[in-house]
């Protein structure tokens, strides 16, 4: 870290309770912690997406996250599971 910087975020030492509510917020919304970390950097809050996974895993209170938030992160399906999404309808043979 440079001189002089400062460290607010989800996991320095204390929180910030807005940064954190924004991410907690997005993560219930099923965001991945890449496209919550861009949407918040559009909103002028800064924070990586690797930072939202260490906070989501972490045991401690000190994270700003509730416990259990990494159940919260989006799964990919298992291999050989279709997705959860209809297909396209198919235009008839002719």
């Amino acid at each position: 870290m440079r001189e002089g910087a400062t460290r607010s975020g989800l996991q320095a030492g204390g929180a910030d309770p807005v940064l954190a509510a924004a991410v907690n917020e997005r993560l219930k919304l099923r965001w991945s912690p890449h496209a919550a970390a861009a949407d918040l950097r559009e909103a002028g809050m800064s924070v990586c997406a690797q930072t939202i996974y260490r906070a989501c895993y972490a045991n401690d209170a000190r994270s700003g996250l509730p416990a259990g938030t990494w159940a919260k992160l989006p799964r990919r399906p298992a291999p050989g599971v279709a997705a959860t999404a209809p297909a396209a309808p198919r235009s008839p043979a002719r």
